[in-house]
């Protein structure tokens, strides 16, 4: 009777540990495909520094630019909206749009 009531509780505890194991690799292959989803590129264009593209949450589009000598802008646009920043010299400009999913953004910096 000890014996069977031994193999009930390690095929429990088995039972646990092979759920508790599929909970983290759920939670790690969720993780993975949100961090997958964000798209962002980083250029060096006219003399400055231009990010864009979505963020790493998923929710919105952004446009960053730098020029270390000249005033500058950001922008970032979709169908209904846009969203522009204007800098002085050495000062990031930045922009974005919340929109889920981020679909549809252009981005531009001009100086």
């Amino acid at each position: 009777m000890g014996k069977l009531i031994l193999k009930i509780k390690i095929h429990l505890e088995r039972k646990i540990i092979i759920k508790k194991f599929a909970k983290l690799v759920f939670a790690v292959g969720i993780a993975c495909s949100l961090m997958a989803s964000t798209v962002a590129f980083a250029d060096f264009v006219d003399g400055g520094e231009w990010h864009y593209g979505v963020g790493w949450t998923g929710t919105y589009g952004y446009a960053n630019y730098h020029h270390p000598t000249r005033s500058h802008t950001a922008t970032v646009r979709n169908r209904q909206h846009e969203n522009r920043q204007r800098q002085g010299a050495g000062i990031w400009a930045k922009a974005s749009i919340t929109k889920i999913p981020p679909t549809g953004m252009e981005y531009f910096y001009v100086f």
